[in-house]
């Protein structure tokens, strides 16, 4: 699909029962992109502009058209579909749906790792529906995890600032 940074060489988390078992399996490269690095795995890694990318071709999926439907003869706009269903079903509202009304409809996957708090998806909105990908960093010692409670929230008021452009909120006159 050309996404130069985004690969998936193992099934999730599956790198320690890997490990434990000596199984051998192709990693990425130690570092990728430019400073400052996160601490991700080398078997599983993306980007936020890739990620946005591929919420794009589901989308574009889910109509029966776009690059998922052509390098994948087998995946058809039913089965996409079912993809933005189920990452409808995510129950954390505490990133990207932290400051949108619940009847919103936000096909997303929130993730996180020590020093990462990211959600990327697709916005359903009245003005038009958009597509975000968010991931705020912040250098951290090894093994002090960013607080979920203190940053999370910047990735909705993001997406809410996002979602007032295509929803503009009336200011009345004084």
């Amino acid at each position: 699909l050309g996404l130069a940074n985004t690969y998936l060489y193992v099934p999730f988390e599956a790198t320690d029962y890997l490990a434990q078992k000596k199984l051998k399996f192709q990693l990425g490269p130690k570092r990728a992109g430019e400073a400052p690095y996160t601490d991700s795995g080398r078997a599983l890694r993306t980007a936020p502009g890739e990620m946005a990318t591929i919420y794009l071709y589901i989308d574009q999926c889910s109509r029966g058209t776009g690059p998922l439907i052509e390098e994948f003869p087998k995946l058809n706009a039913k089965r996409c579909g079912e993809m933005l269903d189920r990452l409808f079903e995510n129950a954390d509202r505490s990133r990207m749906r932290s400051a949108l009304d619940k009847s919103v409809r936000v096909e997303h996957k929130s993730g996180w790792i020590d020093d990462m708090q990211a959600d990327a998806g697709i916005v359903r909105s009245p003005g038009g529906d958009f597509v975000i990908a968010t991931y705020l960093y912040r250098a951290t010692k090894p093994g002090v995890p960013l607080a979920d409670k203190v940053f999370a929230p910047y990735l909705g008021a993001f997406t809410r600032l996002v979602y007032t452009y295509y929803n503009p909120v009336p200011i009345s006159a004084p």
